[in-house]
């Protein structure tokens, strides 16, 4: 994976601001198309209202396809370049955005540096009200200290971190803008749902798949299974929820056959020990 990030601080910046001009031409497109903004009429059919439970479990599928993306885990470089620009849409962050807090959660995972391990305390609620600020801030926190070390100072890092920052909003701004203007009724009956649901799984997993056992300052990264909700999310998002076993091994992608075969080799080892020792006694 192309350390851009590090090589290159302008990198995401410039990915940014592409997908914003590229989104203000779409989106000045239909507006020029339309005679202006459409109309804010929302259609309310049942057959609309069915998108919901549609953009609940496209947000399921789009994180376990996104995430797997950004670990290169598909077969190729180019499918792995599609599959995140397309679920980075969808899930309105963007590809490289989305991958690079990704990569420092796995780089600092379960410490004080990890920008999604909980805190000590959290609740859930909170947690997910927190959730997009605080992963907007870690990455300038990032970039700034990167530009810092490479001399910025003054005026030049106030301008640095205040481009960054309104990059990031802007490119999230128009592509929902983008998706107004295609469809109002789409934008309300299928896109709000899915980004309800998708800041809820994504805290899900992230504050249950990484607790503090006992009296640990340190949070520890778990595979979440057996409930309605992990279940569907593993069904619907590539087993994202066996978070535990993704994190011993995250260039797989589907973690459940690693938590597979940590069990199979459980197994054998207590079926070895057993025989042995019934082994032992016969003797």
């Amino acid at each position: 994976m192309k350390n851009d990030f590090y090589g290159d601080v302008w990198y995401l910046l410039k990915y940014n601001i592409w997908w914003t001009i590229a989104l203000m031409g779409f989106c000045g497109g239909l507006w020029y198309y339309h005679g202006g903004f459409p109309a804010p009429e929302i259609a309310m059919s049942w057959e609309w209202m069915l998108l919901v439970p549609l953009g609940i479990a496209s947000s399921m599928y789009s994180f376990g396809s996104l995430h797997n993306a950004s670990h290169g885990n598909y077969s190729s470089r180019w499918l792995n370049k599609l599959m995140g620009e397309i679920m980075g849409f969808h899930q309105i962050w963007g590809y490289e955005g989305w991958k690079w807090l990704h990569i420092f959660h796995h780089r600092h995972t379960d410490t004080p540096q990890d920008p999604h391990a909980p805190k000590k305390g959290d609740k859930f609620l909170g947690y997910c009200r927190a959730y997009i600020k605080a992963s907007i801030e870690y990455l300038i926190i990032v970039r700034m200290d990167i530009l810092t070390k490479r001399g910025y100072e003054g005026w030049k890092a106030v301008m640095a971190k205040q481009s960054f920052s309104w990059s990031i909003r802007f490119s999230m701004a128009f592509r929902l803008l983008a998706i107004w203007m295609v469809s109002p009724s789409f934008f309300v009956w299928f896109l709000i749902p899915s980004q309800i649901s998708q800041i809820l799984i994504t805290s899900y997993i992230n504050y249950y798949g990484h607790q503090y056992l006992g009296d640990d300052e340190r949070s520890t990264a778990m595979d979440l299974r057996g409930t309605l909700l992990s279940d569907t999310f593993n069904f619907l998002g590539h087993n994202s929820c066996y978070h535990g076993s993704h994190h011993s091994n995250p260039n797989v992608f589907d973690p459940k056959t690693v938590h597979d075969a940590k069990k199979a080799e459980a197994l054998a080892k207590a079926q070895a020990t057993n025989q042995s020792e019934q082994t032992r006694m016969a003797s």
